[in-house]
């Protein structure tokens, strides 16, 4: 199934939020606040069709109830597919540094990848 990258803008903040976020929500936590009432309202019809999200409830908002969305394992497949076509494009050693420079990480967190390491060299040689 192919996302455009508005979609995939969409699940990506409704997956930083992890919480049910509502349109007004959506439209205040993105990068693109250009985005137009009609404009979310086409996006998250879209994303339900595709099953990349849900209904999760309803909130108050001012006088009347807005629904809440929150992405669904397809939508999470679909963002994760979106990282790791990026990922394709850059250099391992780079991306690695990248995210141990940025990214503050446990000494449990470097054991598992170590592991990671050592069972992806055994299966190399």
């Amino acid at each position: 199934m192919i996302f455009t990258n508005n979609e995939i803008e969409v699940v990506k903040i409704l997956l930083k939020a992890e919480r049910p976020l509502t349109c007004a929500d959506i439209i205040a936590n993105s990068a693109n606040k250009t985005w137009k009432d009609r404009s979310i309202y086409l996006l998250i019809n879209t994303l339900l069709e595709k099953n990349a999200i849900e209904e999760a409830g309803f909130v108050r908002t001012g006088r009347t109830y807005g629904r809440t969305f929150a992405v669904t394992n397809i939508g999470k497949e679909a963002y994760l597919n979106e990282a790791i076509n990026f990922i394709d494009k850059t250099d391992t050693i780079e991306l690695m540094s990248a995210l141990f420079d940025k990214k503050e990480i446990d000494l449990d967190t470097i054991q598992n990848l170590e592991e990671l390491i050592k069972k992806r060299k055994g299966n190399l040689q």
